[in-house]
């Protein structure tokens, strides 16, 4: 019931229904845990991406040498926040409209890293708000648009290290959100 800024709706961009994930738990269940990915998993368990994502803004403002002009840092994170907000927004319209089953629910045997949060888990809301944070921030800091997506990549594949998404709900949470990031920056005026 929420409303959205800048998208029309929160059902506007909504990805297609998940197909089974027995691929997808088959892959999970062979994978193999290093330090590496499981420190990933946790990194991004125990903050938001609001909070990364901020903080990756607040260094390339910082290093652009943007924090000294207000109306560009405003523009920045007023641009970034509203577009987390629409995600934030479409993420859940797609995950109760799908009811995307999660690891654990899918195969009782299998035992997630990290806690499973309680909605569903088709897309990955952690991968589609990383990517909408990402195709913003390239926006503005072009010639670090790599970096960005290396982030909202490592983000997503934290949610399958971490044992609470299939790859699945990570790979349609990137595209949706890429969508959603660069609906909000053609439509930003328009709003």
């Amino acid at each position: 019931t929420f409303k959205p800024l800048v998208l029309k709706s929160g059902n506007q961009l909504r990805p297609a229904a998940p197909p089974d994930f027995a691929k997808d738990m088959q892959e999970l269940k062979t994978f193999k845990q290093n330090f590496k990915t499981a420190s990933l998993a946790y990194y991004w368990a125990a903050r938001t991406g609001f909070d990364i994502w901020t903080e990756l803004a607040n260094q390339k403002i910082f290093e652009y040498r943007l924090d000294k002009s207000t109306p560009a840092c405003v523009t920045i994170y007023t641009m970034l926040h509203v577009a987390i907000h629409d995600a934030s927004i479409a993420i859940m319209d797609a995950k109760y409209a799908y009811w995307g089953i999660r690891p654990f629910q899918y195969d009782t045997t299998y035992q997630p890293l990290v806690s499973t949060p309680p909605f569903p888990g088709y897309p990955s809301g952690h991968a589609t708000a990383s990517s909408v944070a990402a195709t913003v921030l390239q926006y503005f800091f072009p010639a670090d648009a790599a970096f960005f997506q290396r982030n909202a990549q490592e983000c997503a594949d934290s949610r399958a290290y971490a044992g609470i998404h299939f790859r699945t709900d990570n790979e349609t949470g990137l595209e949706f959100g890429k969508k959603i990031g660069t609906y909000i920056i053609d439509n930003w005026s328009k709003r």
